[in-house]
């Protein structure tokens, strides 16, 4: 498994909110999965993978840096 480095910044999540960590994960998905978020979750927040938004399905590289941010839903 590959490592990349992670910062939470979701209000739902204020256990995780502002942390810095280390995680092996190959996926969006299973990083997200590993650092507690449900599978309903996944959808709700936008994922940044050295500064480019990517999908839960796209594959991580070893050193990626990756933001979660809340994802802002249009009305």
């Amino acid at each position: 498994m590959i490592k990349v480095t992670y910062r939470v910044n979701v209000p739902w999540m204020p256990a995780q909110k502002g942390v810095v960590g280390l995680v092996s994960a190959p996926t969006v998905k299973e990083l997200l999965r590993n650092i507690g978020f449900e599978a309903e979750q996944h959808y709700n927040v936008l994922v940044a993978v050295n500064g480019t938004n990517r999908l839960p399905e796209d594959f991580l590289e070893e050193g990626d840096h990756v933001v979660i941010l809340p994802a802002l839903c249009g009305g």
